[in-house]
């Protein structure tokens, strides 16, 4: 009995240091102010670079959490030791938290600013106390190869490739319909970043004009 009992706390105890899932995880408050000193194109830019990284470590976050809650029912059942492979992001999730108070930080400086290049709604429609989008939801299901903007039929031929291939990896385009899929960590030449994000960015960048993100790794970052 003493047994069966120190067994169920020790599982109560491993699971509540479980991971969290993303859209649970609270944005730690960042002032304003912070970016007071960038103009909209600056904004623009940062809130880019949040939002892509803000995407990557959701799809990290939330497949630990279903890991997570797998092993920690077969683990219940079957051979409690197992519970010992539990959580193990709290550091992603801290970060998780603090991108996600920086990116609401930066969309109300853009609305102090008027920036209407960074805040995709009309002004008048704006809350001033709301974030313009919804981090937790993505623009579309990465599998869609019809959502994904400004593709010609060749373009969309190239998605469906991209789709197949192993992460790490990013699919970039631009207004113009320039695009650049990469995967792997292997470069094409020596200057190329073996991120592939920066590497297809610098590719896009090369052709066309305000080239950005549209899917990285399994999930879209894509802000309209």
């Amino acid at each position: 009995m003493l047994i069966r009992t120190g067994v169920c706390l020790l599982v109560l105890a491993m699971l509540a240091g479980c991971s969290t899932a993303s859209k649970k995880i609270a944005a730690t408050y960042t002032s304003p102010q912070q970016y007071q000193s960038y103009d909209c194109a600056q904004l623009a830019q940062e809130s880019h670079r949040i939002l892509v990284r803000v995407k990557q470590l959701g799809v990290q976050l939330d497949q630990a959490a279903a890991n997570d809650q797998a092993i920690g029912v077969v683990g219940a059942v079957l051979f409690w030791p197992a519970l010992l492979a539990l959580g193990g992001t709290k550091q992603q999730e801290a970060e998780y938290a603090r991108l996600k108070g920086e990116y609401e930080a930066a969309e109300q400086a853009a609305i102090t600013k008027k920036c209407a290049s960074v805040v995709a709604a009309p002004m008048a429609k704006i809350s001033p106390n709301k974030p313009q989008v919804d981090l937790d939801k993505d623009f579309a299901k990465v599998s869609d190869v019809q959502a994904v903007p400004f593709l010609n039929d060749r373009g969309r031929e190239g998605y469906r490739h991209w789709l197949n291939q192993k992460p790490p990896k990013a699919f970039v385009l631009a207004p113009n319909g320039t695009w650049n899929a990469t995967w792997g960590l292997t470069t094409g030449s020596g200057d190329e970043s073996p991120d592939p994000l920066p590497r297809a960015m610098a590719r896009c960048e090369k052709r066309a004009q305000g080239c950005k993100a549209y899917a990285v790794d399994e999930r879209v970052v894509w802000v309209p």
